[in-house]
């Protein structure tokens, strides 16, 4: 049994490097530092090679070149610590790109932690960061656990309540391991994420029940009344209770926006900045035990884990990322799907901003 991935399983392949240099060369255009660009692009494409494609150029880079263009973020980063202490730091992202701040604030939660044993980096006046495992895996090479939580715009009532205060309120945890590999969690605090939904409107496909529900509050299938609807909480009010602390944490204590007070949808509301928090950790895990002895027991656990007894019907028993994993190895091989309404809306803005989009497919096998 696989689970019910966020991604797109049919279209037209792209090599992920002729998608990256697209993906750069448009934000450069749109008044990005080609430095700066490559992250954003960098993140994109990570996302798309990991089946991860809601945080992809599938649907990303026309949102940020429209909000760009349209005054409501900088192109340019401005990144500055407002408090620091040995363990801790907040940053002002100043409405700068959502990667490069969030790229920023990984860096230095890192490097605390190598010398602190832990740190926490929160951040305001952020802006959509993509995916939240693209900056806690940065953690990894560094045989440490990386953590991140972000707030978003508003798509969801309270548990009882039938206005939307909360958003997906995401967050990720990657694990190091030994030669089982590590454990990458990356998850909305909804049913899916939003960006999902608007995939499966934009491929004019229906949605799953239990993932949206219509303006009126009541359960739907069809994914344009979701999107101008609300979203659904995981596990119900105990999905409530996990956006909740999300959004304490990375809106309210790091003097971001919170609750109802975050921006808009950020492909429909180019009417002011999103405002957004995030909080980004890091645990070094020799600050614990010896890093060795870690990752032995790590492997212990996941092979445990994956050897135990199945249900009927299932071949195969995963651990939280390793799907991810094996989507990244098939597409590196076989390239990346666009479905034709993705590519249609990439060659308007290439035509738009003088980028002429990759027309063969065939450059992707």
């Amino acid at each position: 049994m696989r689970w019910n991935m966020a991604g797109v399983e049919s279209g037209r392949p792209f090599q992920a490097s002729v998608l990256r240099n697209f993906s750069t060369e448009i934000l450069e255009r749109a008044g990005v530092p080609s430095d700066e660009a490559a992250i954003v692009a960098d993140s994109m494409i990570e996302s798309n090679m990991r089946g991860l494609d809601t945080h992809g150029v599938t649907r990303l880079l026309p949102i940020y070149v429209a909000r760009i263009q349209a005054g409501v973020m900088e192109p340019r980063a401005r990144i500055t610590i407002e408090r620091d202490r040995p363990a801790c730091i907040l940053l002002d992202a100043h409405n700068s790109l959502g990667q490069v701040a969030a790229r920023r604030a990984m860096e230095l939660a890192i490097g605390r932690a190598q010398k602190m044993g832990t740190s926490l980096v929160g951040a305001r006046n952020m802006n959509h960061y993509g995916a939240s495992s693209c900056w806690t895996m940065m953690a990894l090479a560094h045989d440490q656990i990386g953590f991140s939580t972000c707030n978003t715009p508003p798509f969801v009532p309270p548990t009882g309540g039938k206005k939307a205060i909360f958003g997906t309120n995401p967050f990720s945890f990657a694990i190091p391991g030994g030669d089982e590999g590590p454990i990458v969690v990356d998850m909305a605090t909804t049913t899916v994420a939003r960006g999902r939904i608007a995939l499966y409107e934009k491929q004019g496909l229906p949605i799953p029940e239990g993932w949206g529900l219509d303006r009126d509050g009541i359960p739907t299938k069809s994914a344009e009344e979701a999107m101008k609807g609300f979203l659904q909480f995981m596990a119900g009010y105990k999905g409530y209770g996990i956006s909740l602390v999300i959004d304490t944490l990375s809106g309210l204590l790091t003097g971001a926006l919170f609750g109802m007070h975050v921006g808009g949808p950020i492909a429909e509301d180019l009417s002011r900045p999103s405002g957004f928090g995030a909080m980004f950790g890091a645990v070094s895990i020799d600050a614990f035990m010896d890093v060795s002895e870690f990752k032995t027991r790590m492997d212990t656990a996941l092979r445990e884990i994956r050897n135990s007894e199945r249900a009927p019907g299932v071949k195969r028993i995963y651990v939280p990322g390793e799907q991810s994993a094996e989507k990244a190895v098939l597409r590196r091989k076989d390239g990346i799907p666009l479905p034709e309404a993705v590519i249609t809306e990439l060659v308007q803005l290439g035509d738009k901003l003088g980028v002429p989009f990759p027309s063969d497919p065939a450059s992707a096998t």
